[in-house]
């Protein structure tokens, strides 16, 4: 009977070991499941951040997508004006004055102004 309860007790001794063992691994696994299920959350939320990030972004870019459409339909309206207008122009007289100064030209202009006076006078007297 002796015998017997000894080696019970040694069973018992070597199953709590055993025991404490197991519990110990659990704990460990626990504190590794925590530990990913934390980074996992992690992981998750930057993920999330990221999309929200980048669907704002596309809005902003479907923004400046229309704005620029826009723009471009204005030029080619105003290039398509500006092309009607060279076909048919609305200014049949297309000239302007320009700027400088031909010094013979200006001494040609004035004795030509001068003959036209004389030119005239000559008029006035036979009349």
């Amino acid at each position: 009977v002796i015998a017997e309860r000894d080696v019970l007790g040694t069973q018992l001794v070597r199953r709590n070991d055993e025991l404490a063992l197991l519990y110990e691994k659990l704990k460990i696994q626990q504190l590794t499941l925590n530990k990913g299920e934390l980074q996992y959350k992690t992981r998750l939320e930057d993920l999330r951040t990221s999309l929200q990030d980048n669907v704002s972004s596309t809005d902003d870019l479907k923004r400046e997508i229309f704005h620029v459409q826009r723009e471009l339909l204005r030029e080619r309206t105003r290039c398509r004006a500006l092309e009607e207008e060279l076909e048919n122009p609305m200014n049949v007289h297309r000239w302007r004055k320009l700027e400088g100064s031909d010094q013979i030209l200006q001494k040609r202009l004035i004795q030509k102004a001068e003959e036209v006076v004389q030119k005239e006078l000559l008029i006035q007297e036979k009349k």
